[in-house]
């Protein structure tokens, strides 16, 4: 090989390992033993998370300190809270 050929071999590799690997279709985040897509949004802990990527892997993002039924039912009186059980208990017919 030539001088000339080495450079641009010994170019093509180093800027084979420079570029970043591309998310592959099939990436996930894992919660409570299940996979959700990128982009899906949950609840986790009382708070709101997002599901996608950190230096190329995938994990969760707080959006929100709180999530929106959280949110609720901390402002709920115990009344309410218990109403709202019985009612769930007790789905109308």
């Amino acid at each position: 090989m030539t001088a000339m050929k080495h450079v641009i071999a010994g170019s093509i590799f180093a800027l084979a390992l420079a570029t970043p690997a591309g998310a592959g279709p099939n990436c996930t985040c894992r919660y409570a033993g299940n996979n959700y897509k990128t982009g899906a949004i949950m609840c986790i802990r009382g708070k709101l998370s997002k599901c996608g990527f950190v230096l190329n892997n995938t994990a969760w993002k707080t959006i929100a300190d709180t999530c929106p039924q959280v949110k609720n039912r901390l402002n709920m009186s115990p009344y309410s809270k218990l109403a709202t059980r019985l009612s769930a208990s007790h789905p109308s017919r």
